[in-house]
């Protein structure tokens, strides 16, 4: 069986063929729909129903090693003055992407799996497959939308259509979006990536 990257890490730091220096300074991690690098910067717009609502921005501040595996600290601010929610992504032994508020693997949950095809679970959430997109960093874009629920099922009652949420990826770029049921929405304004996404 093909080991996975994670996987290979952990076996030749075990073996010292490769030191922590290495890892911490060498190629990084990633998604192909969410790349990994310390300084990769989203600045979003935010809306409800129309009415501007506070932006947020995303930024991977830090990379860690914890047994070996390497993770992606970042921060996310809602706002000009809000203290930042931290949050860890790390790759898992499948090649999902996972996110945890610790980097522990115990507490991390599935955020995209390796396969992101329309109709497969990506954790809790579930893939409604590659679409469209118009943000303003991305005008042409077509992204992956991964969704609580089907929201075009059109036997949705109005009740739940309400708390319907969805988050949106491009291929190589990373978050670009996100839609909620009550008409929120936030769209990518800019974004910096530190140095080009690691391939699949």
């Amino acid at each position: 069986m093909r080991a996975s990257r994670a996987s290979l890490t952990r076996a030749l730091l075990a073996l010292g063929l490769l030191s922590a220096a290495a890892i911490s300074e060498g190629s990084d991690l990633g998604h192909p729909y969410f790349p990994l690098a310390v300084g990769n910067r989203w600045v979003y717009r935010c809306s409800i129903e129309g009415t501007p609502a506070a932006g947020r921005v995303l930024q991977v501040r830090q990379k860690v090693l914890q047994d070996g595996v390497p993770y992606y600290r970042t921060e996310l601010r809602v706002g000009k003055n809000s203290a930042a929610l931290v949050q860890y992504f790390s790759i898992g032994d499948d090649g999902s992407l996972r996110r945890s508020l610790s980097p522990e693997p115990a507490y991390a949950e599935v955020w995209l799996a390796a396969d992101t095809a329309r109709d497969t679970r990506q954790g809790d959430w579930i893939s409604a497959g590659v679409q469209p997109l118009r943000v303003p960093a991305l005008p042409g874009a077509k992204a992956l939308r991964v969704e609580t629920f089907p929201f075009d099922s059109p036997d949705l009652p109005a009740d739940q259509r309400a708390a319907w949420r969805a988050r949106y990826y491009v291929l190589g770029v990373g978050p670009v979006g996100e839609a909620d049921g009550l008409g929120g929405r936030c769209d990518l304004v800019f974004y910096r990536l530190a140095r080009p996404p690691a391939r699949p």
